[in-house]
């Protein structure tokens, strides 16, 4: 190995943080409350206290801006943020995307894990870097292709 190859870091938001207009915080509402009516009118409260609370974790994460976080991958793992490290015998692939991003100068790095709960870690990953971190990670991990999900899409359209 290159010693400058070991490691490769770079800083990145959380997330891609999407600006909600009102209507969306006013669609969430609306829809709420529609699902609580008829929880109510099916004597269905404990759905209707879940469906509240949902609703406002829901609008809460809306707001929610994303910090920015070192990311740093290593031929021991990789560390998405400074409190979580996955070593790489805890993944089983990963696929690069230079699209998936609002700016052309982001791609999405996706991480396949072994939990089944969490079996994709999705990181921001510069479009600069894309090949020097493949390059890295070509020699403890296979790549493969990934199409994104039915999820993907809609929580590309509910601005997530």
């Amino acid at each position: 190995y290159n010693k400058c190859m070991e490691e490769i870091t770079w800083q990145a938001h959380e997330f891609e943080y999407h600006q909600k207009e009102v209507g969306w915080y006013y669609l969430v509402v609306i829809t709420t409350v529609i699902f609580v009516t008829l929880a109510l009118w099916q004597q269905n409260y404990l759905f209707a206290a879940f469906l509240i609370i949902a609703a406002g974790m829901f609008m809460y994460w809306g707001m929610a801006r994303p910090n920015v976080a070192t990311i740093t991958v290593a031929t021991s793992g990789i560390k998405p943020n400074q409190f979580r490290f996955i070593p790489m015998n805890e993944l089983l692939g990963f696929a690069m995307r230079e699209d998936g991003q609002a700016s052309s100068e982001w791609g999405i790095m996706l991480l396949r894990s072994r939990h089944r709960f969490a079996p994709y870690i999705k990181v921001p990953i510069p479009r600069g870097k894309i090949e020097q971190v493949r390059a890295l990670q070509h020699n403890h991990l296979d790549e493969f292709e990934y199409d994104e999900s039915l999820i993907d899409e809609v929580l590309r359209w509910m601005k997530f």
